[in-house]
């Protein structure tokens, strides 16, 4: 039995607004199922390893990709756990929010402010750091007070390029 999980990002580039809606399972850190919408087609997704494959919503035949097609998102979605793990060896600034319910589930809200320049290494290849001008992050973590499960992730990232100008990325994660 694997870890359910949700994903809600909106990707805003120049005029293009672009919405992924995922859920699906996560079974180990290798294999991950999702399906859902993106940009108003049914997208379904199976990532083990390093094998991506996608579903063609237009013939229904599955096909083995590199990655999602969605640049700086894709392995943010095809590896939540890893992100997760990168994010949290640069943390400059944490605070406590009051605490929420997730699913019945008494949770610490806790938001954090990552470290630019880290940050920009996770997210963006090394030919391409220097074209980012600003970044800016904050990402909140709802954890179980019981279990320290992490049951819900957020994420917005807002970043200036000199080549595609303002860009931002808002992503729930559950």
């Amino acid at each position: 039995a694997g870890d359910r999980m949700k994903i809600d990002a909106q990707l805003n580039m120049k005029d293009i607004k672009q919405q992924v809606v995922l859920a699906g399972e996560v079974v180990n850190p290798d294999q991950v199922y999702l399906s859902g919408n993106l940009a108003g087609l049914d997208i379904e997704i199976y990532k083990k390893e390093n094998k991506i494959f996608i579903k063609d919503p237009l013939n229904n035949k599955w096909i083995e990709s590199e990655n999602l097609g969605l640049g700086n998102m894709d392995g943010i979605i095809s590896t939540p756990e890893k992100t997760l793990n990168d994010l949290k060896d640069m943390i400059v600034e944490a605070v406590y929010l009051p605490d929420e319910i997730i699913e019945g589930v008494e949770c610490k809200v806790i938001e954090y402010i990552p470290d630019e320049q880290k940050l920009k290494r996770i997210f963006f290849e090394d030919e391409k750091i220097d074209e980012i001008k600003d970044l800016e992050a904050t990402y909140k973590v709802w954890i179980g007070e019981k279990d320290f499960l992490i049951r819900k992730l957020s994420m917005d990232l807002k970043f200036n390029s000199y080549e595609n100008g303002e860009q931002s990325i808002n992503m729930v994660v559950q």
